[in-house]
C-alpha cells in the first residue's frame, strides 16, 4: 500500500530527525509498527499513521490533536491548512 510506505517513510524521517536533535538524549523516543512516542518534559508527543483515513495524527501536549492528509502538492496539511512541518518546526526545532 502506498499510503503505508509513503507515512512509515515520513514517521521514520521525523524519528531521526528529532533523535538527531537531541545530542543530551533528553527525549525518549520509541517507533515501532508505525507509532512513534516521544517523551520529554513538556509530556508525551504520539505521532502515528491512520490507514482508513490516509491520514498521518500528531497528539501534542502544547497544541493539541491534528489530523494531516497529503495534498496535491506533497504536503502534510490539516484541513484547516496547518502544515505538519510547521508544527514539527515550532514543537521540536526539526526540519523535514
Amino acid at each position: 500500500n502506498d499510503f503505508i510506505t509513503t507515512a512509515d517513510e515520513l514517521i521514520t524521517k521525523i524519528a531521526d530527525q528529532i533523535e538527531n536533535s537531541d545530542p543530551t538524549g533528553n527525549k525518549d523516543i520509541d517507533l515501532n509498527g508505525g507509532i512513534l512516542v516521544i517523551n520529554d518534559e513538556r509530556g508525551t508527543f504520539i505521532i502515528n499513521r491512520q490507514t482508513p483515513a490516509k491520514e498521518v495524527w500528531l497528539s501534542s501536549p502544547i497544541s493539541g490533536p491534528y489530523h494531516f492528509f497529503l495534498n496535491d502538492d506533497g504536503k502534510w496539511i490539516t484541513k484547516n491548512a496547518t502544515l505538519l512541518e510547521d508544527v514539527l518546526d515550532r514543537e521540536f526545532s526539526i526540519h523535514i
